[in-house]
């Protein structure tokens, strides 16, 4: 892999980040510059539904949860978006995509830690997925595998635990308040 340098990028909030990239990478510094991420407005959420078709995610209900979707916008094009379902003090975090061929880039990384943000900033106290390709993804970013009986009622209900993900997805969660929480207790 290529020498590593890190590139730094303005988010929607104007807090600087600062992405690890490596020479071989395609994104590059200059193209960094120009990434944005921000809350999604009704005009994205059809470049948002294909984004997700494209990679075989749910995308019929989003609609009712669009305020609460960041997306990632490289030169004016959607490249990623992840969305929160929102039933404080509890959120289903859903929807993490990126386009195939910028995988690898830290978009995901940026558009997960833009949402886990938001989330404590709405209050949410437990933050919980399902997913059936990236347990180890979000394993790194703080969540533990659990036993779908354990998840609230208010998440249970949701379209998207009850009738869209199957019954094999990978259920995780993270305390967002606190972080020495064991969530099988």
């Amino acid at each position: 892999m290529g020498s590593k340098r890190s590139c730094e990028f303005r988010c929607c909030n104007n807090d600087q980040v600062s992405v690890p990239f490596y020479k071989s990478m395609k994104l590059d510094c200059n193209m960094m510059a120009n990434l944005y991420i921000d809350m999604a407005i009704p005009a994205q959420e059809p470049l948002i539904r294909a984004l997700l078709a494209q990679h075989q995610l749910p995308n019929d209900d989003i609609a009712h949860h669009l305020r609460h979707f960041h997306v990632a916008n490289l030169d004016g094009r959607v490249i990623g978006a992840m969305g929160l379902e929102i039933y404080r003090p509890f959120a289903l975090a859903r929807s993490l995509v990126v386009s195939q061929d910028l995988w690898g880039q830290g978009v995901a990384r940026q558009l997960y830690k833009r949402s886990e943000s938001y989330a404590r900033q709405q209050g949410v106290a437990s933050l919980y997925l399902l997913t059936l390709t990236a347990p180890r993804f979000f394993g790194k970013r703080g969540f533990v595998e659990i036993d779908r009986s354990s998840v609230p009622g208010k998440i249970q209900k949701t379209r998207e635990f009850a009738e869209i993900c199957p019954a094999s997805a990978t259920c995780m969660v993270k305390h967002l308040n606190d972080p020495t929480h064991d969530p099988t207790q």
